[in-house]
């Protein structure tokens, strides 16, 4: 017999659980924008110049010499194949740790078209696309083989709300160029776009072709996987802010031909919930925006720009006097590392102040989106070539994930307080999950008044189950409380 419903234990839990999500809301990027037509013009004056620039750049290109290209004449053997899908302009492969491109005999001529057109050297010395040489090599299925500048591949996943929006732009103004010599993007899809040295990057050649008038695939795909992002991350109560539907991984999803179905019942209801937030309480100018992207798929820069603009708040450095100790240890040991990873809760500042004294390739990851942003934007304005993502390093994840985010080094601020987890886990736990994504040494501060470790000297044993101890320092930190810094070697990996 079904029990009946208390009606006081159900009435406090709906009202713990509506509470939650207010307190959760409160900080969500929704909320009024007065966009006016002087605001959206200036905007759109800053884009021309940057597509101007562009398209000056090819035009300089064009007229230095006539440009040819030659068949290889070198045979490429013991190459291996990244991609087997490939596309309609060929299949990427690697041979000596180098990326290459094989263009298929049928696409030659196609190729031999866009090259001479000069976008993909121009958009190449810009930084949107990797950049690219025809090289001497050939195969028998492959006549011509470029090579492409070897960058970091990352997931959409971690990427933060303005990496996702500067991925969107960065494909709006590839596609504006390319339009003004008589091509054009055929995909807009997160899988072709990556960041590496902190920057942007377009990644797939294949996606040029020649302009037959139709731009709606490029444009739906980028508003499908890319628009809708921002959108689900505006309104913030959504698991979709942080899942690519459209990925390689996620073929399951689509059991017959894939295609960007923005009218399934989840897109059309949150749009439906966003446009009648804005309607009464946005500037005229703002919703017609947002209609103009959403509805017809009108993906201009500066669209894009004002509808997702982030209002982010620069946050002051509350970790200063361990960010000294660590960055001193680290010039005065002149450690064997070339890679760095820290595991954020500083906004940026201890992997600023790492790749200005070490110059290594050095990245930061976050688990709060604010945190993210804010390191993410200052990197971009100071032009600092650091990786930001949005990523959880107590959890589980897969290797591949790992594997872009593991360092020589990983560095960490009070790693017992700047981290939220769900579970009763101790210090051995956050070691354990520490790890995981370094290849040789770990260099962190421990900040007593925590429940994980009371006792600072304790720590070191814990510590040392998982590394050896090279370095140990007492110091007292910026808020005046005793903490120590543990500089340790890698002993063992756990895969748990």
């Amino acid at each position: 017999m079904m029990s009946k419903i208390n009606v006081k234990e159900f009435v406090v839990l709906k009202a713990r659980q509506k509470a939650h999500l207010y307190k959760k809301l409160k900080s969500r990027k929704l909320h009024s924008k007065w966009i006016s037509y002087k605001t959206l013009k200036t905007e759109k004056r800053y884009f021309d110049d940057i597509i101007h620039q562009l398209i000056n750049k090819v035009k300089e290109i064009q007229k230095l010499s006539e440009i040819t290209i030659d068949k290889g004449t070198i045979k490429l053997v013991d190459y291996s194949i990244l991609s087997y899908n490939g596309d309609f302009m060929g299949k990427v492969i690697t041979k000596d740790d180098h990326i290459y491109r094989g263009i298929y005999k049928e696409s030659c001529q196609a190729f031999i078209q866009l090259w001479k057109s000069g976008l993909l050297q121009a958009l190449g010395e810009y930084g949107y696309i990797p950049e690219t040489t025809v090289t001497e090599y050939f195969t028998e299925d492959y006549p011509i083989i470029i090579e492409h500048q070897k960058v970091l591949i990352s997931e959409s996943k971690l990427w933060n709300y303005e990496m996702i929006k500067d991925a969107c732009i960065q494909m709006s103004i590839i596609q504006k160029v390319c339009n003004a010599f008589g091509f054009k993007l055929h995909d807009g899809h997160l899988n072709n776009v990556t960041f590496s040295n902190g920057r942007c990057l377009f990644t797939d050649i294949g996606s040029f072709m020649l302009d037959d008038g139709f731009y709606l695939g490029q444009k739906s795909a980028m508003t499908f996987a890319g628009l809708y992002r921002l959108l689900f991350w505006n309104l913030d109560n959504s698991i979709l802010k942080r899942i690519q539907v459209y990925d390689e991984k996620n073929n399951s999803i689509w059991l017959t031909t894939m295609y960007y179905d923005d009218e399934t019942i989840e897109y059309k209801c949150m749009l439906r919930k966003f446009l009648r937030y804005h309607l009464f309480r946005s500037s005229p100018v703002y919703n017609i925006i947002i209609r103009k992207i959403f509805y017809l798929y009108d993906t201009r820069p500066e669209y894009i720009s004002l509808a997702f603009k982030n209002d982010i708040l620069y946050k002051s450095n509350i970790y200063s006097v361990d960010i000294e100790k660590i960055i001193n240890y680290l010039k005065q040991t002149h450690m064997a590392i070339c890679t760095c990873t820290d595991i954020g809760g500083n906004f940026g500042y201890l992997a600023e102040g790492i790749y200005k004294e070490l110059k290594i390739h050095v990245k930061t990851i976050d688990y709060q989106d604010i945190g993210s942003e804010i390191a993410y934007c200052r990197f971009k304005t100071k032009n600092l070539p650091i990786d930001t993502f949005l990523y959880h390093y107590i959890y589980g994840s897969s290797n591949e994930t790992r594997h872009i985010i593991e360092s020589d080094l990983v560095t960490a601020i009070d790693i017992t307080n700047n981290i939220e987890i769900y579970q009763a886990w101790k210090f051995d736990s956050l070691l354990n999950s520490l790890s995981k994504i370094t290849k040789k040494y770990v260099c962190i501060t421990c900040h007593e008044n925590s429940e994980v470790c009371e006792d600072l000297h304790s720590v070191k044993n814990t510590f040392k189950n998982f590394f050896e101890l090279l370095y140990d320092m007492d110091f007292i930190s910026g808020d005046n409380k005793p903490a120590i810094l543990l500089v340790g070697k890698l002993k063992y990996y756990s895969q748990e």
